[in-house]
């Protein structure tokens, strides 16, 4: 189980985009996404960073979940 932090709705309604700080005295993030599959986590050199409201090639429009925005979790 991943803690309660900003999620992103991404181009369809089972994706999701989780954003989470990186570890306290980590001067340079080398990778700003992460993929979660078959049990394992990696970093994903072939992305980008994306905010909402961006929009998807498909059309779908980026969006925060409710309750998950910026200003809905705690700074840890």
């Amino acid at each position: 189980r991943l803690p309660a932090t900003v999620t992103v709705q991404s181009s369809a309604p089972y994706k999701r985009h989780y954003w989470f700080r990186p570890p306290a005295g980590l001067e340079t993030v080398p990778y700003v996404a992460f993929r979660f599959e078959s049990g394992a986590v990696n970093a994903d050199t072939e992305r980008y960073l994306l905010l909402p409201p961006a929009v998807h090639p498909s059309g779908a429009v980026y969006s925060f979940l409710p309750g998950h925005g910026p200003g809905d979790h705690a700074a840890v």
